[in-house]
């Protein structure tokens, strides 16, 4: 008879294994729940998708504003600058 314990190839005990798998789970459970609370609180601050309307204007107001200082370097420097 076989007097050893019984390891798997990680070498770990089923007990030992059982552990691990536990902290595991329970760590990664905590990440998620903590980026699902933070995407929820950013979202309520900015939101970010195409959903929003707020989104898309913000989004025109900042192409209007690098379009108006893109032209006002032009018209400082006279060098061809891509709008």
């Amino acid at each position: 008879m076989d007097t050893k314990k019984k390891r798997s190839l990680s070498s770990l005990s089923e007990a030992e294994a059982h552990s691990a798998r536990r902290i595991f789970v329970i760590s990664f459970l905590v990440f998620v729940i903590f980026a699902i609370v933070v995407h929820i609180a950013l979202w309520q601050w900015r939101p970010w998708t195409w959903l929003s309307l707020e989104a898309s204007a913000s989004l025109d107001m900042m192409q209007a504003s690098v379009a108006d200082v893109a032209m006002q370097n032009h018209q400082q420097v006279g060098s061809p600058v891509a709008v």
